[in-house]
């Protein structure tokens, strides 16, 4: 006939999706508490343990029941750094001053659901041209985020191709600059007059995830000049 703590119910809801730095927040948690009116001390927690960088924070905790049922609030805290996915936990209650029995049994199972908070990016490139010939060739490239502000972390990777055939690779030398990447690239000496294909990737900083895109690089045919010299014989 003693305080017994009993069961623990979360109302809904109790599937919450949430970008990684967000709160998610669940349906009140109820204890069950039976017996007699005596002071009981619960604790409550969560289990399994939550991803790295996520916190289940309760309205109260610990909480003392003199007979009746324990309500409070939850959420789960989440940090930038929180993996993405989806993670399933109960509520649990520990006994302490002046509890008897078991201890409650956990709650209905909860789902979390953390999404990345980078932004999407569009990676597109400039075509360039060439004389066969020439030393190098400027590729350029610009990174468009989806929202907000413009890019400004991260660099970009450009290779050349020939067909599937990769004749070079150059990486912009400093991050990008309000969404722009520029690169001096080193024409591999010999390189044929002819169609090739720049392909950039978005290597991202902070806050962003990486995209890539595809540009055209047409090497021309120098001009040739022939000079004719000619002797006049007297006559």
């Amino acid at each position: 006939t003693d305080a017994n703590p009993q069961t623990i119910a979360v109302a809904a809801p109790t599937s919450v999706t949430v970008i990684q730095g967000a709160t998610a927040n669940y349906g009140n948690v109820t204890l069950t508490v039976g017996g007699n009116t005596s002071p009981c001390t619960v604790t409550f927690g969560v289990t399994p343990a939550l991803p790295a960088g996520a916190v289940a924070v309760f309205g109260s905790n610990p909480n003392t029941s003199t007979g009746a049922n324990i309500v409070t609030t939850l959420s789960v805290t989440t940090s930038g750094s929180t993996p993405t996915g989806t993670y399933t936990f109960q509520v649990t209650g520990t006994n302490g001053a002046g509890c008897q029995g078991p201890g409650a049994t956990p709650s209905n199972t909860l789902t979390l659901i953390v999404n990345s908070a980078a932004v999407n990016t569009t990676t597109t490139v400039a075509n360039a041209t060439a004389t066969y010939g020439d030393a190098s060739v400027t590729l350029n490239a610009t990174v468009t985020p989806a929202s907000g502000p413009a890019v400004n972390s991260g660099s970009v990777t450009f290779t050349v191709k020939q067909g599937a055939t990769t004749i070079g690779v150059a990486t912009t030398d400093n991050t990008i600059v309000a969404g722009a990447a520029s690169v001096s690239y080193a024409l591999p000496a010999g390189t044929n007059a002819g169609g090739y294909t720049i392909e950039a990737s978005y290597t991202p900083g902070a806050g962003f995830n990486a995209s890539s895109g595809t540009g055209s690089l047409t090497i021309s045919k120098r001009n040739k000049f022939t000079t004719v010299s000619s002797t006049l014989n007297p006559s």
